[in-house]
């Protein structure tokens, strides 16, 4: 990841000793730390095509505007996300907390083209269909049913959350 950092901005990341580096290297699952790559190298990939200083507040508002138009709100956001990591652990300063970069991701939002979906509520057929199957005991973990304790005890926890 720190090659990374430093392939985006001209900063350099700190000086830190191999525990340090290794605790603060782990604050971050390999998951995360794929997403982020992606999404700083497309970003990267952009901003030399263009020209463009990519730590600069102003390029990556136009970037978000453009080809993060038509992107997720997550995919956008997990981009900010990765922009933040960056300057935060390169002392660089911190493009996302830009009155235009907050503006566009407000007017992205407002101008998506699908609504976020709505979870369906719970209707009474659907809480007598859950009332009626949740004393049945489930397997655990280990493919053992639960116990009848067990089973009375989530039951009771479920239909007290499906009635408040």
């Amino acid at each position: 990841m720190t090659h990374a950092l430093a392939t985006l901005s001209e900063a350099t990341v700190p000086v830190r000793s191999a525990a340090l580096a290794q605790a603060i290297d782990a604050s971050l699952s390999a998951n995360t730390k794929d997403a982020y790559m992606r999404r700083l190298a497309t970003y990267k990939a952009w901003t030399d095509a263009q020209d463009r200083a990519p730590t600069d507040p102003a390029t990556l508002a136009e970037y978000l505007a453009t080809e993060g138009a038509t992107r997720s709100d997550s995919w956008r956001a997990q981009l900010l996300a990765a922009l933040r990591h960056v300057a935060q652990a390169t002392g660089m300063p911190d493009p996302t907390v830009s009155q235009d970069v907050r503006l566009t991701m407000r007017g992205l939002r407002r101008i998506r083209t699908t609504p976020k979906r709505q979870a369906k509520g719970l209707t009474e057929a659907v809480i007598a269909t859950i009332e009626a199957t949740v004393h049945i005991p489930r397997p655990g973990r280990g493919g053992a049913l639960e116990s009848e304790v067990a089973t009375q005890a989530r039951a009771n926890i479920d239909i007290a959350i499906c009635r408040t």
